[in-house]
């Protein structure tokens, strides 16, 4: 319990001192607008690597999954679509941070994003996409046939996250975490972002804003927001930190309620009178 105490009051003290933890910022829309805008324009290797990094993004920005999680606990099995149709898939994550014992099923269904001008933030375009790359490179790494035809394997097994050498083609082993955030920051600051202000952790604290402050007209309660995220609904405070960050942007107080209405002072008078 002195512990506890003693690492909350170090952390108050560093806090202000200034010292703030870097890793910290939120993945925003805008930051996989950018991603999916320079996956489009790069040459075939690099784009086939892009658009696995993509979708990797994009399903723990909509999961808010932790990557562990999307690393060492999501297979190829555990997605599925509805049968007959893509427009809905499920992903059954096998094990979660606060559910060590397995003793609760985690599903999370994704539906095809529609909007105008929201490609990017598609799943199941992403994850199609990420299919085609995954299935050419088991494709051409399966050794021709005497007629020189390579079988094709129709599905998909292993990891979900596979790594991608200089090539493009995927490995059958998920990326180390370190070479991972090193690519992720190296993409952040690919599209003008200071990739060193990004972690691990990025993905979820842009998970739960994208759920609590900007999908137009499905903004979700906090109870939502914990079975969503895989969070206990007696720890409230902590998701609090996920919600806003030192690095997340600040806020302007006299904008708060600009946009809401054009109510003027003259407005007002006419509307009392």
């Amino acid at each position: 319990m002195k512990v506890v105490i003693h690492m909350k009051s170090l952390s108050r003290m560093k806090n202000r001192e200034g010292d703030i933890s870097e890793s910290v910022r939120a993945l925003r829309r805008e930051d996989l607008k950018d991603i999916y805008k320079l996956m489009m324009r790069c040459p075939t290797e690099e784009k086939y690597r892009l658009a696995a990094e993509h979708c990797w993004y994009l399903i723990a920005f909509l999961c808010m999954m932790r990557i562990d999680e999307l690393r060492d606990c999501l297979e190829w099995k555990d997605i599925e679509f509805l049968p007959g149709q893509t427009k809905t898939m499920t992903i059954h994550l096998r094990r979660r941070k606060n559910d060590q014992l397995n003793k609760r099923e985690t599903k999370f269904e994704l539906e095809r994003n529609n909007n105008p001008g929201e490609e990017y933030l598609c799943p199941i375009r992403a994850l199609l996409r990420y299919v085609q790359i995954v299935r050419k490179c088991v494709y051409d790494c399966e050794p021709a046939g005497p007629d020189g035809a390579r079988p094709v394997k129709l599905y998909l097994t292993g990891p979900f996250m596979r790594a991608v050498d200089d090539k493009g083609y995927l490995l059958s082993r998920p990326p180390s975490y370190n070479h991972f955030l090193k690519r992720f920051r190296f993409n952040m600051s690919r599209i003008g972002r200071p990739g060193h202000l990004y972690g691990l952790h990025s993905f979820r604290r842009g998970g739960a804003q994208y759920y609590t402050q900007f999908i137009s007209g499905k903004k979700w309660s906090l109870t939502k927001l914990c079975d969503w995220g895989g969070w206990s609904r007696q720890t409230l405070q902590s998701i609090a930190r996920y919600i806003t960050g030192a690095l997340d942007g600040p806020s302007v107080m006299g904008s708060f309620f600009r946009g809401n209405n054009n109510l003027t002072l003259e407005k007002m008078q006419e509307s009392s009178e």
